[in-house]
């Protein structure tokens, strides 16, 4: 699978080379999951399948943007 940046494998390479040398196997994941997320987000918007910010705001009882 590819990404428009690499390979899936390239960005997880990357992603963990920027990790301390101390981090533990919950650090790996926890960045790998948050990766997968804002991609997933990313392709969303694209789609344009998000919410919109003001619909959030108006669930949450604030003012419009």
């Amino acid at each position: 699978m590819t990404t428009e940046i690499g390979t899936i494998r390239d960005e997880v390479i990357k992603l963990i080379d920027h990790l301390p040398k101390e981090a533990t196997w919950n650090d790996v994941c926890e960045l790998v999951s948050l990766r997968a997320a804002v991609e997933r987000g990313r392709i969303e918007s694209d789609a344009d399948l998000g919410t919109d910010v003001n619909e959030v705001r108006a669930d949450f009882g604030l003012d419009p943007l």
